[in-house]
């Protein structure tokens, strides 16, 4: 599989996850690792009723190109897509090749 450059056309961010230990208050900060160009396809999505609450999210399949700056990605990074977040479940390194990504990401609706 290759990675056709028309299907990249969302620009996001990828973004890793800093926590902070100050005076015992735990805070995470997110810092911006690699502005890429990514393909995003809706995979489903669902409702759950909690709490009195409705509950929606969807899953998505991400397409990005290997990089280096993304070389250290894993499941604690999430994607800032404009307003939106997707947060990394699982990567696929696709053959191993480190030529292509395919990510599985979730979106709290």
């Amino acid at each position: 599989m290759t990675v056709q450059a028309g299907k990249l056309r969302h620009a996001v961010t990828f973004q890793k996850p800093v926590i902070t230990n100050t005076n015992g208050e735990v805070t995470t900060v997110w810092t911006d690792k690699a502005k890429v160009n990514i393909a995003i396809m809706p995979q489903g999505g669902r409702e759950a009723y909690r709490a009195k609450q409705v509950h929606a999210n969807m899953t998505h399949l991400v397409q990005a190109r290997y990089t280096r700056e993304l070389e250290a990605l894993t499941s604690v990074w999430r994607i800032k897509f404009g307003s939106r977040f997707l947060n990394i479940v699982a990567i696929n390194n696709v053959d191993e090749r480190n030529i292509e990504w395919l990510i599985t990401c979730t979106e709290i609706v």
